[in-house]
């Protein structure tokens, strides 16, 4: 785990984990923001949701249904902020 979250941290590109049941932002790198504009602290105190708000909790769930069920293992999107 430690490996991936060096990897994660040394994109420039934001990258966001968050917990699929709470939405809830458990981990964001530097890219992540910069891009939002958000200080790392905001961000995890928020969800997608706080900084997509045009996505709805019905839509992001079901776009995240196949990573739920196993059927995806990543699922990449992108949003202007």
């Amino acid at each position: 785990m430690h490996e991936a979250l060096a990897t994660l941290n040394a994109i420039v590109d934001g990258a966001f984990i968050f917990d699929p049941q709470t939405l809830r932002f458990s981990y964001v790198n530097e890219g992540a923001v910069r891009q939002t504009g958000y200080s790392r602290q905001e961000l995890l105190l928020t969800t997608p949701l706080g900084i997509t708000p045009e996505l709805g909790e019905l839509r992001f769930r079901a776009m995240i249904a196949p990573l739920m069920s196993g059927a995806e293992s990543s699922h990449s999107f992108t949003t202007a902020h």
